[in-house]
């Protein structure tokens, strides 16, 4: 799809898809609101899509209107917004979200029946292109491996697994579990995944928010998680961090697989 821009004085609006292709006509119209204007709002409500190139036409502009009126973004989408909070856009751009009307969703316990349809989920979520485990040369392929019987029978017998749906289709679109650690001090997080179709539900920040009020968290007060590297400036923006501020990687034997983060609740 093709980027269209309008303009009207120091505003622009976008629709459609800002890739590398379109990027310099995108800079070239940013430019020349610039070059007459000590502000730029830009109207990003029917932007579907922003790669790493249209990111760093915004950071040119940034840095050139930091000193004058500013840039500003508004009636962004929860897609886009994901975009800008896994790069860390969100901690200097001036962004003001669209108000969406969403579908709902509601959640249940997980049952051993349930195991063929979290296995599915679980490859959707880890064959989505902005999905980053570890490095830009990790096979996420290979990681599926690891979800087998074995793992999802031990996930339900022994931890409070939930799962998450759409409430107009029944369809599943997130998972995530809890269980208590060996010494009783923590709860530790995992199998959190969420369907890349959804993304608008919120679903991350709303799975979190189930498993911070099961049973477990709320004994033990903090909850431990892994974290690949594309979801860590999410878990961040939720309160986890290093453990005593001190950035871990978590490693098995020479496989190096995630990042520790924790949060008092």
């Amino acid at each position: 799809m093709s980027l269209n821009i309008s303009r009207n004085e120091n505003t622009l609006e976008l629709a459609g898809t800002l890739n590398a292709e379109n990027a310099p006509q995108f800079e070239s119209v940013i430019d020349s609101v610039i070059d007459t204007s000590d502000s730029l709002v830009i109207d990003v409500k029917d932007l579907e899509y922003i790669s790493s190139a249209g990111l760093r036409v915004l950071l040119k502009a940034h840095n050139a209107l930091s000193g004058a009126g500013g840039l500003k973004l508004i009636n962004v989408p929860q897609l886009i917004m994901e975009v800008f909070e896994i790069t860390g856009f969100t901690e200097f751009l001036s962004l003001e979200p669209a108000e969406e009307e969403v579908a709902g969703t509601y959640y249940r316990k997980m049952k051993a029946s349930d195991i063929p349809a979290v296995k599915a989920l679980i490859e959707r979520a880890l064959l989505d292109e902005k999905v980053q485990l570890i490095h830009e040369d990790f096979e996420n392929e290979a990681w599926l491996e690891s979800y087998d019987l074995d793992y999802f029978t031990s996930i339900v017998e022994h931890s409070h697994a939930y799962l998450m749906f759409e409430d107009q289709t029944d369809t599943l679109v997130a998972s995530g579990y809890i269980k208590l650690s060996d010494d009783g001090k923590s709860s530790f997080v995992g199998m959190l995944f969420s369907d890349p179709a959804f993304r608008h539900l919120r679903l991350g920040s709303k799975m979190l928010e189930i498993l911070e009020n099961d049973p477990f968290a709320q004994e033990t007060k903090k909850v431990v998680l892994h974290s690949s590297m594309s979801a860590y400036k999410f878990y961040k923006k939720m309160g986890y961090d290093f453990p005593n501020g001190k950035y871990e990687l978590m490693q098995e034997e020479d496989d190096t697989y995630g990042m520790a983060l924790e949060k008092n609740l």
